[in-house]
């Protein structure tokens, strides 16, 4: 009994003693993984030197662009009166898109409170949108309509004038012909499209829209149909 009670205190005395070294093995092991930390590598990468060489980058790349030529250019371009037209399209499709977007998305809640407001907003822009994209297919049909002629014809005068419109750099590839039908026909079917939901939108109320086939004329057969053409040009 003896033994046992005196062998208590030492017993206690080594597990504070190997408590203590674990502890302190812990601590020295914390500080090392920290110290060793790339601490350095984060100041270095966020110092402000390194923060003006990231925003210089894109000021280097404005540098080099001859604004004189670029300037030349723009007024070259801007004389021409279907480029001043195009501007003047691309403007008001732009315009009235973002007027679009932000009643549909309640961006314009504030400003109009009411929902025969919001209604009348967009069904205002509805129409413009779908104006401009109606006058520019009926600015494109009928030369549509001359390079399928110039198709069913098939002369070699009416080969070199499709290809410096639809061929990479007016060269002849294989099979030309009929990857330029199927692009034509294509462009054929995204002004049908429109023509469509022109008749859907101006025909009828909005309450009375067969929707879904607005939808379908629209979104996606009239821009897919665009899309595909561009993407089918050889």
């Amino acid at each position: 009994m003896a033994s046992s009670s005196a062998g208590d205190p030492i017993q206690k005395h080594g597990e504070q003693q190997a408590a203590g070294m674990m502890g302190r093995n812990g601590s020295d092991s914390y500080k090392q993984y920290y110290d060793d930390s790339p601490s350095e590598e984060w100041q270095s990468s966020s110092s402000p030197s390194s923060t003006r060489q990231m925003l210089s980058r894109p000021v280097a790349f404005v540098k080099k662009i001859d604004w004189g030529t670029l300037w030349d250019k723009a007024k070259e371009w801007i004389r021409n009166p279907m480029n001043m037209a195009l501007l003047v399209w691309i403007i008001a499709v732009r315009v009235s898109g973002a007027i679009l977007f932000m009643v549909m998305t309640g961006m314009l809640n504030r400003v109009l409170p009411t929902k025969p407001q919001r209604d009348a907003w967009f069904e205002v822009n509805n129409q413009i949108l779908n104006a401009l994209f109606t006058l520019l297919c009926l600015y494109q049909h009928p030369r549509r309509f001359y390079h399928l002629v110039l198709l069913c014809r098939w002369r070699a005068g009416d080969m070199l004038q499709l290809r410096q419109v639809y061929c990479k750099d007016g060269t002849c590839k294989p099979s030309e012909r009929k990857h330029i039908t199927v692009v034509v026909l294509l462009l054929h079917l995204n002004c049908l499209a429109q023509y469509a939901l022109c008749g859907l939108n101006l025909g009828y109320r909005r309450p009375e829209r067969c929707w879904m086939c607005g939808t379908t004329c629209r979104w996606p057969t009239s821009p897919c149909a665009a899309a595909a053409a561009s993407l089918g040009g050889t």
